[in-house]
């Protein structure tokens, strides 16, 4: 049986490598040209692989935009928010894309203000 002393050690190690994992993991890049590939028609999955990752908002900092509030009913509106592009798309009641948008300024999408965890990243450099 392990020392109480080397137990706490271990879990200590053990979160720290988390930690570190969980605050440098790459972040998907959306680009114009992957964005030209989805074609009106295509389904969700199709889509997200392009893409190659589900919608989600994976910049560093909480951005979010009003778009979504914009449907019609029968509709649902996905979308793919990085540091420095943004995507949209437009589901219709049977998961096919009815239209997308893409843009690589994101400066017209709000910034909420940072989680702790980002407030850590941010005073670390990370």
């Amino acid at each position: 049986m392990k020392s109480p002393r080397t137990c706490i050690l271990l879990m200590a190690i053990v979160v720290v490598i988390g930690t570190i994992l969980l605050l440098v993991r790459s972040q998907p890049r959306f680009t114009r040209t992957a964005f030209n590939q989805i074609r009106e028609g295509m389904t969700r999955s199709q889509v997200e692989e392009i893409l190659t990752c589900p919608a989600g908002n994976y910049a560093s900092r909480r951005l979010f935009s009003k778009a979504a509030k914009n449907k019609y009913p029968g509709e649902d509106i996905e979308e793919w928010v990085a540091d420095d592009s943004w995507v949209m798309v437009r589901f219709d009641s049977d998961d096919k894309v009815i239209q997308g948008y893409y843009s690589d300024d994101v400066s017209g999408i709000v910034e909420t203000p940072p989680t702790f965890w980002q407030r850590i990243r941010r005073l670390l450099g990370i």
